[in-house]
């Protein structure tokens, strides 16, 4: 969608050196490209998009290469500079992270015996790239003890809290799984997988991630299970995503479908959407997303359980830009 939807959680193997010298201080970055989905052409060259920007925040100024109009979100890529690199070939390495825990612990008793407890802990990721596009994510026991806290959020109204996903398993190609409806609706978030009805951490027994581009496609599957606990039942989700490029190069129109199976409840979503291109900088947007839920009484409709949002808007950051919509949410 041309930089509409940012991933601001992407993460992946990097290195970084830091140093100040009288000229100033200097900061490198290491991406392996190993870890850029890329496509190399039949000449044997790659094509990239670059973009630098830096921001300085003195005198509230953003210089950017190559030269952007302000009336263009710089993260545009279509706004960015085409770099042709020669003489690269795709790797497809495979990660595997294992972790082992363990522990001991000793207390003295009310009756005054010591009791002895231990605690053991192992589980796996293994990401394995199938092509240099599209990737497998495989987990076992999954482990989110690195995973950085969220920024405290105070909430006053109805409407809950969707905290950005931070969990390094769920986030590489996480912004296909983006649909965001009417009001900040959203068919899927990831964030609630792992994670009881009272806010506790549930443990992920397994699962998979499979996510990229396969030919025209842009792809997302996932499928996780969870453990059963004393408050939450055992959990399973599945998610399909497809989009793909119609009718000319700004243009996408794709499905999402979603399952959950836990305690007896099953539940189904399904959702449609298109982003299409008119003319210019203006842009249409349709989105119907529904529902069906075993513990929904007879008679309930699907459009009774389904939300339309139609958007028209100018994206533009100069002269006249606007935002038109129409939504509707059935009763239930």
């Amino acid at each position: 969608d041309d930089g509409a939807t940012l991933n601001e959680s992407w993460d992946t193997v990097w290195t970084a050196r830091t140093t100040v010298t009288r000229e100033g201080w200097f900061a490198e970055i290491r991406i392996p490209l190993s870890s850029i989905g890329f496509k190399v052409g039949a000449d044997g060259t790659v094509v990239m998009g670059l973009t630098v920007t830096r921001l300085i925040s003195r005198l509230g100024e953003r210089v950017t290469f190559p030269e952007i109009d302000p009336k263009f979100e710089f993260r545009r890529p279509s706004q960015a500079q085409d770099v042709v690199l020669t003489g690269l070939r795709t790797k497809t390495p495979v990660y595997i992270t294992p972790y082992a825990l363990g522990g001991a612990s000793r207390r003295l008793s009310s009756a005054g015996t010591i009791e002895r407890s231990t605690a053991r802990e192992a589980g796996l990721d293994i990401r394995a790239p199938i092509s240099s596009q599209l990737t497998l994510d495989l987990t076992a026991n999954t482990d989110f003890a690195q995973v950085e806290a969220d920024d405290q959020q105070v909430n006053l109204d109805r409407f809950p809290l969707f905290y950005p996903e931070r969990r390094r398993l769920f986030q590489e190609g996480s912004g296909i799984f983006d649909f965001t409806g009417a009001g900040g609706s959203r068919l899927f978030h990831s964030r609630r997988i792992g994670l009881a009805t009272d806010f506790t951490p549930v443990r992920i027994l397994g699962g998979g991630r499979l996510v990229g581009r396969a030919g025209p496609w842009d792809l997302g599957a996932l499928a996780m299970q969870t453990e059963r606990t004393t408050s939450t039942p055992a959990e399973h989700f599945d998610v399909l995503r497809l989009r793909r490029r119609v009718l000319n190069s700004h243009s996408t129109a794709g499905i999402m479908l979603t399952t959950y199976f836990g305690g007896g409840r099953r539940n189904l979503g399904t959702g449609l959407d298109g982003s299409f291109r008119v003319g210019g900088d203006h842009y249409l947007t349709l989105k119907w997303a529904a529902s069906v839920d075993s513990e929904e009484p007879d008679g309930v409709s699907l459009l009774d359980r389904s939300q339309f949002d139609l958007r028209w808007e100018r994206r533009t950051g100069r002269g006249l830009g606007y935002t038109a919509s129409l939504a509707r949410s059935g009763p239930d």
